[in-house]
């Protein structure tokens, strides 16, 4: 089961905590990439791709986005040794990615380079679920500096032999401007 990002629910598959908090983002951005990386590029991420919030298209990086200009958003990450049972009725948008790892040591990071956590993912495939709440909520709001958090976000791994990309909920004028945004690159 996938749920809120606050949620306590318990999941079917054997799983691994990587970060559940909040998260400082800046021009809407956060990122899962190598430790010693120089970042991507959001045309090199998400060039061609059906979902524009998930960027995966370069080898052991994703560009992540939400509806936050600047400021702070929850975000609950989890790794799965197989594949979970997903239930989106909590999330307002749902993308579904493809995401290719050769096993280098991976980081979750803020905008500006600061890690927040270690993510640790063996070489292969993996299909990679990105939820959201309140996107549009968080869009109309610039900055949120000593205020709580108004949108969250859920990011998903799992081994998988035939990743996809695509569309599964989108509901926020937001997330229909980025899918679109990504398609059109």
């Amino acid at each position: 089961m996938v749920s809120n990002a606050n949620s306590s629910r318990t999941y079917a598959t054997p799983m691994k905590v990587v970060h559940d908090g909040e998260i400082d983002v800046h021009y809407r951005q956060f990122y899962i990439e190598p430790k010693e990386s120089e970042g991507i590029t959001p045309e090199k991420a998400f060039a061609g791709m059906v979902n524009g919030m998930c960027g995966t298209l370069v080898t052991n990086n994703i560009y992540l986005i939400t509806g936050l200009h600047t400021g702070h958003v929850l975000l609950k990450v989890i790794t799965y040794s197989e594949v979970p049972d997903l239930n989106y009725d909590d999330w307002e948008e749902v993308v579904l990615s493809i995401f290719s790892c050769t096993g280098d040591k991976l980081v979750l990071r803020k905008w500006g380079g600061e890690d927040v956590a270690s993510l640790q993912l063996s070489q292969g495939s993996y299909q990679v679920i990105y939820c959201a709440n309140k996107m549009a909520e968080g869009s109309e709001i610039d900055p949120i500096v000593d205020e709580e958090a108004i949108d969250s976000y859920f990011l998903g791994f799992w081994p998988s032999m035939v990743p996809v990309d695509r569309v599964i909920k989108q509901t926020a004028d937001i997330a229909r401007y980025w899918n679109e945004e990504a398609f059109s690159r």
